[in-house]
């Protein structure tokens, strides 16, 4: 019997794969309708409203109850109530799905006849509008054969536990309770579309994976898997059984073995319904394969029973002492402390090992309850005692709390204690359990959480933006401090109040129904603007941006950040003046050497009007308005196409004005280059019409221009061959380390940087750095970062001290908007420690050699040049971390982990550290080979967005 955690939200048809999608026909509708009928041959299917009212059943669930469907609809569920459960799990159960979570558990009911019979039962909650469960969507698998195995073995091992020695009888409760729980194996469905009596595709739902392990990419990808899983031996049935199917036979469900993807075998039972087409031929057939292993192994566990009661004895006194030594390995090994005491004339003590080591205390110590309190921080004794002495009253059988130990060596030891105790007849305590977690680690995360925590307040208040936050009903519950100093507003005088308050009369409307966009989507696709009222009575134009938040009771809330755009509004008034001045313009131009056109959004272009203006390339304006010369003519055939597919793009973003350049063919041969400025004409309904162009020759200009890049790639080249110079071009030759790089700038000049030089006797520093940007800029902003940092790594400065010095020195000449992200480590070859600082870089990876665990090693920092010293020194951490033999430890920039695809997917953090640890007993030569080789794989050989850079470090 369980619940999931989340709330169960209003069923939705995921988009369906392309073949399902022929498949179904294009028709959700239709695919749910083939999905129900295969579904209504395996599973018990009903819907109740918020009381248990019955409103649907399927024929399955009238089939197992007996029951006519007219004698289900109507009544409440409590008509199937065997007794058997007592009140506890149905007030259970009712509080799970009233919460809006999923209950999933095993019921006994009572059919129309008398009998009983078991369902594994999943209910989901269906919601209302406002969120409350409206309906209870039923789906049951009948199981009551398997119980009725389970009560026979019940029966035949019976005469077995007599004999059984009391301690091995709850080591056997234990093991029936592990197998109970993994009785549940998932069943998935396919459907086989089938044409002249052949399958010519066969689709799978995910839940395939849970059953074969293998996935719906894997069974596509080969189609006969479905076969060659199938063991030798079995095939020749399951062939039989897929040609009964194309031949229109709906055959009797098929058992057998199939071979998972981790070489498990496991029996299912596949049932299979054929669906013909208007003309009565298979056009289909459904199937649910149902794990049904279990069922197998009790039919054979009972027919194993019938070998003789005696060497059922010898077998099972065999398998309780296994299971015996199991758990008290597991109890000795296990990695929480455990103390288990057996009342009684004397008491018997079991202690593991964990527990006395987590307290500081000897075996003998440690039996001591008075022991046990010395060790207990004082400030938490009164609290322990006062919970322990209600657990000997009997007020509680259990409790859990959360304590401090004085380690014997000094150390503070945070603990989760959870003690439980088991009572006879009478209340007396026989059974005393105690359970004792570590967590010292989770309380200093806790801690840090906490101070983060406080970090990020600092933000909200200190934001220039406007942090604000909405109930469902638009009332405001939080606004941060940037709302007094944007619009004068006292915070007391806007929290409590509705938004609605502040908001221009005329833009109220637009607000609500952004704010309902939001709650309904979750999260906003779009900045809102709208007026806002400042305390001296003036508007201001806001931008806000949204997301939905949940607040400690469930309920929803929008969380807004709002930013002005006043400026942005006047700029926009100016711009249409200037869109008025413009009209005049054109007017202007309309008498000018460059050249009006007019043509028509048809088929062809066709001219309506062009000024005489044109006759500079030889054409008369009759020459185009006549059809003559069409429009098109004109331009170069190199540039035709171009030309096309660009006008097509700017019609389909609805831009209403663009720009162009392409080349003209002039009447006598000549080719003359013309900048077009094309302006979108639009009807009524908002279709367009036409196009205005206003086109100039640009010849002289491109010219100048052509020759210009020739002088600027001259000049990259040259930057080029600085920067080379300024990369290591010779590893230095450090006896205990092998270091290898890769560098890939998307540019001639890149702004990506990586360096390794001695910094103090056996001490070297390793650094690897990415500036915002691309470019000749980007490549001096490198430079002179570089230069700081050899100079100041050589005063024996930690690589806190050198980054903020580094920051010092390139923050003033930093440009605007532009940034250095860095890390920056020095490795100690006698401690084999390598202490380091991460400025807003991306995080070091570190290859454990022996176990091939992957760490992220991410302290804090801000990126340099972003502020001048004190927030960048206060957030700059330093870490450290000692590297063993063959540890490969990778410095990398985001141009690694944000290369994409074609779809736009990047290569990410998880990819570059599965490729890192496959080849990590590689040479380093080979495993640089192999992240480039991933990238441009993954890439399908696109050129770099970003630059790529790759710093490998390994200790011999």
């Amino acid at each position: 019997m369980a619940s999931d955690d989340h709330s169960a939200t209003p069923f939705a048809l995921p988009q369906l794969p392309p073949a399902l999608q022929q498949f179904v026909g294009g028709s959700s509708d239709l695919f749910l309708q083939r999905l129900r009928a295969a579904v209504d041959v395996h599973a018990i299917v009903s819907l109740a409203d918020a009381t248990g009212t019955l409103l649907f059943v399927n024929d399955r669930f009238c089939d197992v109850t007996h029951y006519a469907r007219a004698e289900l609809l109507g009544q409440n569920y409590r008509l199937l109530n065997s007794g058997h459960h007592p009140v506890d799990f149905w007030r259970e159960l009712w509080e799970t799905v009233l919460a809006g979570r999923i209950w999933r558990g095993v019921i006994r009911n009572r059919a129309k006849d008398g009998s009983f019979f078991w369902v594994d039962t999943t209910i989901t909650p269906v919601p209302d509008p406002d969120g409350r469960p409206q309906f209870f969507l039923t789906i049951h698998t009948e199981v009551t054969r398997l119980k009725r195995v389970e009560e026979e073995l019940s029966r035949l091992t019976r005469d077995l536990e007599r004999h059984v020695r009391e301690r091995t009888d709850q080591v056997q409760q234990s093991e029936k309770l592990y197998r109970l729980l993994l009785a549940a194996v998932t069943d998935y469905h396919y459907t086989v579309e089938v044409r002249d009596g052949q399958a010519v595709e066969t689709t799978h739902t995910p839940s395939c994976l849970a059953v074969t392990g293998y996935t719906i990419d894997e069974f596509r990808q080969n189609p006969h898997l479905w076969l060659t899983m199938v063991p030798e031996q079995d095939r020749p049935a399951v062939v039989a059984h897929a040609r009964a199917a194309l031949e229109g036979i709906n055959p009797a469900p098929l058992e057998h073995r199939i071979i998972r993807k981790d070489g498990n075998v496991r029996w299912i039972r596949d049932r299979v319904v054929t669906r013909r087409d208007a003309t009565g031929r298979v056009a289909y057939y459904d199937g649910i394969l149902t794990d049904i292993t279990d069922e197998k192994l009790a039919q054979e566990e009972v027919r194993e029973l019938t070998h003789g009661l005696e060497h059922r004895v010898v077998e099972r006194t065999a398998q309780l002492k296994a299971a015996h030594d199991q758990l008290r390995i597991l109890f000795e090994h296990a990695p929480v402390g455990i103390s288990w005491v057996e009342r009684g004339n004397p008491d018997v003590y079991h202690l593991n090992d964990r527990f006395c080591e987590i307290i500081g205390l000897s075996y003998a110590e440690a039996r001591s309850y008075e022991n046990l309190l010395q060790a207990t921080h004082p400030d938490d004794r009164a609290d322990q005692e006062e919970l322990m002495e209600r657990l000997r009253r009997g007020e509680m059988d259990s409790f859990s709390l959360e304590k401090r130990y004085i380690h014997k060596d000094g150390r503070l030891v945070w603990g989760q204690l959870t003690v439980a105790v088991l009572r006879d007849d009478t209340g007396r305590i026989t059974q005393h359990f105690a359970m004792l977690v570590d967590i010292t680690d989770r309380v200093h995360a806790e801690q840090e959480a906490r101070a983060s925590e406080l970090r990020l307040r600092r933000y909200f208040e200190n934001a220039s933006e406007i942090l604000y936050s909405l109930d469902g009903h638009g009332i405001c519950t939080f606004v941060s401090p940037a709302w007094t100093l944007k619009l004068g507003h006292a915070l007391g005088d806007v929290v409590g109040h509705s938004f609605t308050e502040f908001v221009h009369p005329d833009d109220v409307p637009g607000c609500e129904a952004f704010f309902r966009e939001v709650l309904a989507a979750g999260l906003s696709s779009h900045s809102h603007e709208y007026r806002i009222r400042h305390v001296d009575g003036t508007w201001r134009w806001h931008a806000s941006t949204g997301s939905l938040i949940r607040d400690e009771h469930g309920d929803p809330m929008f969380f807004g950040i709002g930013r002005d755009v006043t400026r942005r509004w006047e700029a926009q008034m100016e711009l249409r003046a200037s869109l008025a001045r413009r009209e005049e313009l054109e007017r202007i131009i309309a008498r000018s050497p460059s050249v009006a056109i007019l043509w028509s959004a048809e088929e062809g272009w066709p001219v309506k009007f062009v000024s005489e203006s044109i006759s500079q390339f030889g054409y008369s304006a009759q020459d185009l308005v006549s059809g003559r010369v069409r429009y098109l003519d004109l331009i170069h055939p190199e540039d035709a196409a171009r030309v096309i597919d660009e006008v097509r793009a700017h019609t389909a973003a609805g831009h209403t004005d663009y720009r162009q350049e392409y080349r003209i063919v002039c009447k006598d041969g000549q080719v003359r280059w013309v900048d077009d400025r094309t302006a979108v004409r639009l009807d009524a309904d908002g279709r367009i019409t036409h196009h205005e162009g206003i086109l100039t020759d640009s010849t002289i200009r491109k010219e100048v221009e052509a020759r210009e890049r020739l002088a600027r790639e001259r000049d990259l080249r040259v930057a080029h061959e600085v920067q080379q110079h300024l990369l290591p071009s010779v590893y230095p030759d450090i006896g205990e380390v092998e270091i290898d790089t890769l560098y890939t700038p998307s540019r001639l000049v890149g702004g990506d940087y990586y360096d390794c030089f001695q910094v103090g006797d056996r001490r070297w520093g390793f650094a690897v750095a990415d500036v915002s940007g691309k470019g000749t800029a980007a490549a001096l902003m490198m430079a002179s970062c570089r230069t700081a940092l050899r100079v100041k790594a050589q005063g024996g400065w930690d690589p806190a001290t050198v980054l903020r010095m580094v920051n010092f020195i390139v923050q003033p000449d930093m440009p605007k908007s532009m940034f250095i992200s860095a890390i920056y480590g020095i490795l100690d070859l006698d401690t084999r420690t390598l202490a380091f600082c991460r400025a807003g870089h991306e995080p070091a990876l570190l290859v454990r050699a022996g176990t091939g665990e992957v760490q992220e090693m991410c302290p804090s920092g801000m990126a340099l040049g972003l502020d001048p010293g004190g927030l960048f020194d206060e957030g700059l951490e330093e870490a450290s971390v000692v590297l063993g033999p063959q540890d490969l430890l990778v410095l990398f920039t985001d141009g690694i982990t944000e290369t994409a695809n074609p779809e736009g997917e990047e290569f990410g953090r998880q990819r570059l550290a599965e490729v890192l640890r496959e080849s990590r007993h590689l040479p380093l030569t080979e495993i640089r080979q192999q992240v480039d080789r991933a990238l441009v794989s993954f890439a399908f050989n696109a050129p770099a967005a970003d630059d790529r850079t790759l710093l490998l470090l390994r200790l011999r």
